[in-house]
């Protein structure tokens, strides 16, 4: 039985990936895009909770911010600051979302089902 030699080529090849929302995604690439990235939102808050929060174009109440917990980190030398809450919305909905405490965004936090 003859065993074939390694070709490192054929791994670090950039070839294009399908994501579960269809987004296409590069490998070995800096920014590869993934469907549970964070994405920005935009949050009315009071006293640093969250009240209002726009979805869809269309603000809805915060019924309830069910738990709170905040990540301080420093991730490849890059320091994390971020503030998350889980929220119930009026609607009955329930949404995590976070402030990064040194940008001051709010983003809508995105979890594999």
């Amino acid at each position: 039985m003859e065993i074939g030699t390694w070709n490192a080529t054929h791994e670090t090849r950039e070839r294009p990936l399908k994501t579960r929302n269809t987004e296409r995604v590069t490998r070995n690439s800096e920014a590869v895009a993934s469907p549970y990235d964070p994405e920005k939102i935009e949050i009315a808050a009071q006293e640093g909770k969250p009240f209002v929060v726009r979805l869809k174009k269309r603000p809805v109440l915060v019924k309830d911010v069910v738990n709170m917990w905040r990540i301080d980190e420093e991730w490849w030398r890059k320091p994390i600051s971020r503030l998350y809450f889980l929220l119930e919305l009026e609607n009955g909905a329930r949404l995590t979302v976070f402030r990064d405490l040194l940008g001051g965004t709010w983003y809508r936090q995105n979890w594999a089902a």
